[in-house]
């Protein structure tokens, strides 16, 4: 261990037998990480988009149909009045009903939900915030 501290580390190639088995096993274990780290960020960058569109939608308008498109991947949607097919997070569209007013300004991160006799505000940043660390508890 002295000669190694003394010395440095060095590694001879040409004298070294390396099983071949052995970089069957670590060739997979590379791909697979660099992978997941790739995936990763793609998530972060779809994540950071889905809040740039949010904040600039401008939305507008009383809730005509409230269902799930089973055309597309089970994607919750909401028929506002006038207004083609709007698709919203599933904790959002939990909350919405058929009759509901939907308001959101451009370059707003704030959707107000007018109920009959109660108005819920949902901040599109604390969403955006709550699955970027779930992303990264992960």
């Amino acid at each position: 261990m002295k000669k190694f501290w003394k010395d440095g580390f060095e590694i001879d190639f040409e004298n070294k037998n390396i099983n071949p088995w052995t970089s069957l096993l670590v060739l997979p274990v590379i791909v697979f990480l660099l992978y997941n780290y790739g995936n990763m960020s793609n998530e972060f960058l779809q994540n950071k988009e889905w809040l740039k569109r949010k904040t600039e939608t401008n939305i507008e308008g009383v809730v005509l149909k409230h269902g799930v498109d089973s055309s597309n991947r089970n994607t919750p949607f909401i028929k506002l009045k006038g207004k083609e097919l709007y698709s919203e997070d599933l904790e959002i569209w939990k909350q919405i009903e058929v009759g509901d007013s939907l308001s959101s300004k451009t370059n707003s991160p704030i959707l107000n939900i007018y109920k009959k006799d109660t108005v819920i505000k949902v901040d599109y940043r604390e969403i955006y915030k709550a699955r970027d660390s779930g992303m990264r508890a992960n």
